[in-house]
């Protein structure tokens, strides 16, 4: 398995995004899969970052399936196993979208995949306009 880790932060418009997602990939599978193995400890103080743990988290998870599915149809490679292992944030810098979006972004490093810059902007897009629907939503990227 390849495997990939990406931090993905910024701000903009005085507004905080930031996501990371660490996975593992194999392409010589017969069907697609996503397992989570995420074993973090979740919410521990206010200001630190959160890792997800293997309960819970929910909305987080299916961002990340979001980017992950995403990411795998602009590949082509539509029939990989796919291993999330770690999944970090802040309550206050995360969300599904942006979380979704690091998870693309990791797909694409494992496989060294290079996406368009149209394809890069209209995932920016919707991630730095997802601050503005609600904090839960789960991410359409196609």
């Amino acid at each position: 398995m390849i495997t990939a880790d990406v931090k993905f932060g910024r701000v903009k418009n005085r507004l905080p995004y930031f996501a990371r997602v660490s996975l593992a990939v194999e392409c010589a599978s017969d069907s697609p899969e996503l397992k989570f193995s995420c074993s973090g400890s979740g919410f521990t103080s206010q200001g630190y970052v959160e890792q997800v743990p293997a309960t819970g988290y929910d909305d987080w998870k299916s961002g990340a399936s979001a980017g992950i599915l995403f990411a795998l149809s602009v590949t082509r490679h539509t029939k990989c196993r796919m291993d999330i292992q770690g999944i970090e944030g802040r309550t206050t810098d995360t969300n599904p979208t942006v979380v979704g979006y690091a998870a693309a972004l990791a797909v694409w490093k494992a496989l060294h995949f290079e996406p368009s810059s149209e394809v890069i902007e209209k995932l920016e897009t919707i991630v730095f306009n997802s601050w503005n629907r609600p904090c839960n939503e789960i991410p359409t990227f196609a």
